[in-house]
């Protein structure tokens, strides 16, 4: 669960992790980023490849129950 202190900056990094996913930690540049190329080339593990998704406001976080008492 996440807490905040703060709902204003809360739901700007709930938008930006919806739009793009997870942001790519600064270590992870540091290691897998080479001078003058795409990060992509070196370290395939990057938002766009699907890793790093959020899935926040689905139907399934509010409206179905858990276990198999579906609809």
């Amino acid at each position: 669960m996440l807490r905040t202190t703060d709902e204003t900056m809360a739901g700007v990094a709930l938008n930006r992790w919806r739009e793009g996913g997870l942001d790519v930690p600064d270590w992870v540049k540091a290691r897998y980023g080479v001078e003058g190329a795409p990060l992509w080339k070196s370290c395939p593990f990057l938002p766009h490849a699907g890793f790093g998704e959020v899935a926040i406001d689905l139907v399934c976080h509010t409206k179905k129950p858990p276990g198999g008492s579906r609809p």
